[in-house]
């Protein structure tokens, strides 16, 4: 019988991916139905390895953010800096400082430390949330639900109004 927590787990994930597929507009028909069909295709036992299949589909398809560049897109990589360490505050501005918390996040992971958040950077950003995780990366992930349509709060409690957006995010772009 499969874990329920996993099948979970793996819903989210793939709801991440598919807020991710829409954060780049060019990717929105293609992106968000490859990040599926994993799902759909995978056996309950697969589950963790479709997880992280869906976490790496996720990184493959988001925008490259450079200096200069405002709005929830550098809001939801600020979160996410801040949840693997960096501290900054979340003001939706890829300005200077921005840029050199990117930098260091680069250099700790041994990645080009261009400033430049590329696939490379997004794979290494990119995590999964699910129902009773908290903190920056649900803030990441509520922050692009309410920029795609979804009332959410930006509170970093992924509860059950979070998940219910993600479910109606899910049920708008097509997802099970």
């Amino acid at each position: 019988m499969p874990d329920r927590r996993t099948a979970r787990s793996f819903r989210w994930t793939t709801a991440l991916a598919a807020v991710a597929a829409l954060a780049a507009p060019a990717v929105v028909v293609a992106g968000p139905a490859q990040a599926a069909a994993p799902a759909a295709a995978a056996p309950a036992a697969a589950a963790p390895a479709a997880v992280e299949a869906a976490a790496q589909q996720a990184a493959n398809v988001w925008p490259v953010l450079r200096a200069g560049q405002k709005g929830a897109n550098v809001s939801a990589l600020q979160h996410l800096l801040n949840f693997r360490g960096q501290t900054l505050t979340v003001d939706g501005d890829f300005g200077p400082t921005t840029t050199a918390k990117v930098k260091a996040f680069q250099q700790s992971q041994a990645l080009t430390d261009d400033g430049v958040v590329g696939a490379d950077t997004w794979s290494a950003l990119v995590t999964t949330v699910q129902s009773g995780s908290s903190g920056s990366a649900v803030r990441a992930a509520q922050t692009l639900l309410a920029a795609r349509g979804q009332a959410v709060s930006v509170d970093g409690i992924f509860g059950a109004d979070t998940a219910a957006k993600v479910r109606a995010f899910q049920a708008g772009a097509g997802r099970p």
